[in-house]
């Protein structure tokens, strides 16, 4: 609809000559229509264009306002002035979007006991007063008790060229007012008197707010504050400016902002000017986040950050940030698309994506820069001593004990097996001289005696690790990040920073398919050496150095032993020669020991292998 003025002679009636009215318990929606020239000359009444009055539930969208007293009046008339029936309806929830108001004497009137009520997406043009006005009636009626406004967020609007204030918000309201995400007509954000004292608190040089309201982070770039088209018509990248000044939003600062980009069409760049801000807001849409360039001490975010969406970077070259919380990546977003650069980095960076996370050229800060290496046998604890020797400040983390397999349950025990069993292994040559021995095995004497020789390498170990200045951490560690390890121990998490990380977590022994490890029948070569008793039979599965010692001790220890190698000779990785593996096999058919070559195992039943 197209309304024009309202035929009434200026000054010739009191009661006000409104375009288009909603009210009195009538809910709906006001959409596209023009309404101009509704005015009444008259010292104590203003004419709306369109008035949403004691009611509820209602839109006014895609409007174009021009030329009236007000162009849009949101109101609740006061019973306590008036009396019945004005005060039966409350004015609550009533959306105001997508409208133009140009012209005006004032843009939107939004007064007395309103609550609810959203503002955004409307152009504010060249409004002569107020483009945006919160108050109550007492401003005229002091004697009075008559509710102010609760309730209001004012976003994504474009506000310029007001004769008086962007927004003016009564100091009888005192529901803190959200007008955050605003274009102001500056890119440095409005001009500002939060106290109302005719004081400027804060100088952006775009159209004024006078009065307690929320206003940063604002719209640094004009989202096309058309007046010819009703609304604002967003078609490119929006910059949101933050800066610590006027009333905190609900939030914070930079939630507010980050609520903004995830809501706001073509939310491109978020800049935070120095300060200290919240930055616990889940971001769900693409987004650059970056600070006012300069050093990222200059610009601190607190609480952990939330990265669900790719296409989101987190600083730039002298435009980073000091970063106190952990960071996550969310399961789902494609890593690669996400950077995190020229920050400061106290907290974990968890890719829990898919994909590489760029997280280059941040410096990480963490507990302490250590050279982290994970796992403490041979190559593990080497590494470490020796990066300790040259001054590295350097931690090692091991789940179990230090010295790793060798050391514990595979080269050294079985040596020392060997080693203590190789009187038993030359009875039969004292027998062949006319001397008969008899020798009785205490198993549980014979392993504490094993458990006494490694213990004293392994404490060997570890003076050379405390020698070096090793840190030695017990507890199972995971990659976390880059360059980040997160470390369970006995006492609970710990999280520490490295510049380089070892990988160094050895081997285990193989489960054959058909031949899972059961603790009884089927061993591996950590439980055969802590066997109750001698088996009667054992057969060895594999031909390398640790099942042919194994297989040694117990033939000596009295067992039946077979050992069974797919391959065709014995120790295949060590490269004996021909005659070197002859000697091999005469000495093992000599103990007794079957050896059966280019057999494969395959499973395990009580009758047998």
């Amino acid at each position: 609809n197209t309304v024009t003025g309202n035929g009434l002679e200026s000054g010739t009636g009191w009661w006000a000559e409104n375009g288009i009215q909603i009210g009195y318990g009538a809910t709906g929606e006001i959409v596209g229509n023009t309404v101009t020239d509704c005015r009444v000359n008259s010292p104590s009444w203003a004419a709306s264009a369109i008035l949403v009055v004691d009611t509820n539930h209602v839109v006014v969208a895609d409007n174009y306002v021009a030329n009236s007293d007000i162009g849009i009046g949101v109101i609740d008339f006061p019973g306590a002035i008036w009396g019945s029936p004005w005060d039966v309806d409350e004015v609550e929830d009533v959306e105001v979007r997508g409208n133009t108001l140009a012209g005006n004497s004032w843009g939107l009137d939004i007064a007395n006991g309103v609550t609810d009520i959203l503002v955004v997406y409307n152009v504010f043009i060249d409004n002569a007063g107020d483009a945006i006005d919160l108050y109550d009636y007492s401003y005229w009626y002091p004697g009075y008790a008559i509710p102010a406004p609760s309730g209001v967020v004012i976003h994504y609007n474009s506000i310029t060229g007001s004769g008086g204030d962007g927004l003016w918000v009564m100091d009888t309201v005192t529901d803190l007012v959200d007008a955050t995400l605003n274009w102001w007509g500056s890119p440095e954000g409005p001009d500002v008197d939060w106290d109302a004292d005719g004081t400027l608190d804060y100088a952006g040089g775009g159209d004024s707010i006078t009065g307690t309201a929320a206003f940063s982070p604002w719209l640094a770039v004009d989202p096309d504050g058309d007046p010819i088209l009703p609304g604002v018509q967003i078609t490119g990248p929006i910059l949101i400016i933050v800066a610590p000044v006027g009333p905190e939003p609900t939030g914070g600062y930079l939630n507010a902002a980050i609520r903004g980009a995830n809501e706001l069409p073509l939310a491109d760049t978020i800049e935070v000017r120095h300060g200290t801000y919240d930055a616990s807001e889940p971001i769900t849409d693409a987004v650059t986040i970056v600070s006012e360039e300069g050093s990222a001490s200059h610009t601190t975010l607190t609480g952990d950050m939330s990265l669900g969406s790719p296409g989101i970077r987190i600083g730039f070259i002298r435009r980073g940030f000091t970063i106190l919380g952990d960071i996550t990546v969310l399961p789902g977003v494609d890593a690669s698309t996400v950077h995190i650069n020229w920050n400061d980095l106290y907290g974990i960076v968890a890719n829990e994506g898919f994909r590489c996370l760029d997280a280059t050229y941040n410096w990480w800060a963490g507990r302490n820069p250590y050279d982290a290496i994970v796992g403490g046998g041979p190559a593990g604890y080497v590494a470490a001593r020796r990066l300790g020797q040259l001054g590295k400040e350097t931690v090692l983390v091991e789940r179990d004990l230090v010295g790793g397999t060798c050391l514990n349950r595979g080269c050294i025990p079985t040596k020392a097996l060997y080693a203590a069993t190789e009187p038993l292994g030359r009875k039969d040559s004292f027998r062949e001289r006319g001397i008969v021995l008899s020798a009785a095995v205490d198993l549980p004497r014979l392993r504490g005696w094993t458990s006494e020789v490694v213990a004293t390498l392994r404490q060997g170990v570890e003076k050379l690790l405390e020698a070096s200045g090793v840190e030695v951490i017990k507890g199972e560690a995971r990659l976390a990040g880059p360059g980040q390890l997160r470390i369970a121990t006995e006492e609970g998490e710990e999280v520490i920073q490295a510049r380089a990380i070892v990988l160094a977590t050895g081997s285990a022994p193989i489960q054959l398919p058909g031949l899972p490890f059961d603790g009884e029948r089927v061993l591996s070569s950590r439980d055969a050496l802590a066997l109750p008793k001698v088996p009667e039979y054992l057969v060895v599965v594999g031909g390398g150095v640790i099942g042919l010692e194994l297989a040694t001790v117990y033939r000596r220890l009295g067992s039946q032993v077979t050992v069974v190698g797919m391959q065709g000779r014995l120790l295949p990785g060590i490269g004996l020669s021909r005659r070197g593996l002859a000697v091999l096999g005469q000495a093992l058919r000599r103990q007794g020991i079957e050896v059966r070559l280019n057999t494969a195992a395959v499973g395990c039943t009580r009758d047998g292998l």
